[in-house]
């Protein structure tokens, strides 16, 4: 049986639940809004790295997702394949869009 993480955590705690809150948090961060799009790719690299990095470490696969797939699926035939019992299998990097940035979450 496989048992993972669906999504990473991170650690931390942001009480963003709306635009004004967001724009106080950058505000205090000192976070212009002509540098937020800067901002935001350079920490999303920056996790990525520490992805990509954890997964050479652990001599394990980092693969982007392209195209719509069953993760666990794919995570299975891998685990299979290299016969892993415990410990990582695989990162999986996907762009996934938010259903709140695409106007259809809650109201």
């Amino acid at each position: 049986m496989l048992s993972c993480f669906d999504r990473m955590l991170f650690r931390g705690y942001l009480p963003i639940m709306s635009g004004w809150q967001m724009a106080q948090f950058f505000n205090s961060s000192k976070i212009r809004f002509r540098e937020l799009k800067g901002f935001l790719l350079q920490r999303a690299q920056r996790v990525k790295q520490h992805a990509i990095d954890v997964a050479k470490q652990e001599g394990r696969p980092f693969q982007y997702l392209q195209e719509k797939i069953r993760k666990e699926e794919l995570a299975k035939e891998i685990a299979a394949r290299d016969q892993i019992q415990d410990g990582l299998i695989c990162v999986f990097s996907v762009l996934e869009p938010h259903a709140l940035l695409l106007g259809n979450g809650p109201k």
